[in-house]
């Protein structure tokens, strides 16, 4: 691809994902379908201007996540009633992550998608054969097994880049075997949504605290997901593209590195200036931290004792 074009798309694109961000805060307000196609057609011209631009560009990131974003408006646009609060959430993130990338386009040069390894848990087949069916919407392919005790034995041994995850299932729920993967080195930062019928606070609560990324209701668009999990796999491939080694680009999160390691516990990174402690006697779940030192204080005053043990 031409470089300047590359420069001729990144200095547009500034202009695009505001016009977006204004665009879908008026559609979020919008009260009737009449409204809501005109604001969707005036989302799809800022994003099909982005997904074509990019496709002549060498930002491999931007043009898969702008031609599924582009994908899922018209789609919207065609059947305004299908737009709901968790897809008004999917498209804002969408906006931002391609805003993000082309702040930083240099992170924007990765390996294809398509590769990454995509873990799909739930007891019903026709649920699994759903979520499968939406990953290939864009491109991705999952493995998918139906219990979280199935889950977790490939995950001891097979570093995954996401798990999607249902929540009800007999013996262990979504959110127990997700408290349960980030005790897995392989697999303690992989990205994990719960696709589930519980959209309540409550639920949205507990999946924070299991570890989960994030939760997607039933019944889903099969685009919405695909969106999500292309933008998830993106984002944790990213940030390990951030850097080459514990210091690079940052001497005070080096000394944060050090001193960790100093540290009566069990510690690996997951990727550069990302520190994760493994659950210790005083923390049940990981505690992570990344950018500086000041990140890494904030984790560790995050420390809780338990049994009088610190």
């Amino acid at each position: 691809p031409d470089g300047s074009l590359t420069d001729k798309f990144l200095a547009q694109t500034s202009d695009a994902v505001s016009l977006s961000r204004r665009v879908l805060q008026n559609l979020a307000k919008a009260t009737n379908d009449s409204i809501r196609i005109t604001f969707l057609r005036d989302l799809y011209r800022p994003v099909h201007g982005m997904a074509s631009g990019a496709a002549a560009t060498d930002l491999q990131s931007v043009s898969r996540i702008s031609a599924a974003l582009e994908a899922l408006v018209s789609q919207l646009e065609a059947n305004p009633r299908q737009l709901n609060a968790s897809l008004l959430r999917t498209l804002a993130s969408a906006i931002d992550f391609i805003g993000s990338i082309c702040a930083a386009p240099r992170l924007s040069l990765q390996r294809d998608p398509s590769t990454a390894r995509i873990l799909v848990v739930d007891d019903d087949p026709i649920s699994r054969r759903a979520v499968t069916h939406a990953l290939e919407k864009t491109n991705l392919k999952g493995t998918s097994v139906e219990s979280p005790d199935a889950a977790l034995g490939l995950m001891k041994t097979t570093s995954f880049d996401l798990v999607i995850s249902d929540v009800n299932m007999p013996g262990m729920d979504g959110f127990e075997m997700c408290k349960s993967l980030r005790t897995l080195p392989e697999n303690a930062s992989t990205p994990v949504v719960f696709v589930t019928s519980l959209t309540d606070f409550e639920s949205r609560a507990k999946s924070t605290l299991s570890g989960g990324s994030d939760l997607i209701a039933k019944p889903f668009l099969p685009l919405e997901l695909g969106l999500k999990a292309l933008m998830l796999v993106l984002k944790s491939r990213l940030e390990v593209s951030r850097g080459n080694g514990p210091w690079k680009g940052c001497w005070p999160g080096a000394l944060a590195w050090l001193l960790l390691c100093a540290l009566p516990s069990e510690v690996w990174l997951t990727g550069p200036l990302k520190i994760q402690l493994k659950p210790t006697a005083w923390s049940p779940t990981p505690i992570r931290c990344s950018g500086c030192w000041k990140a890494f204080l904030r984790c560790w005053r995050r420390r809780k004792p338990r049994n009088g043990v610190i």
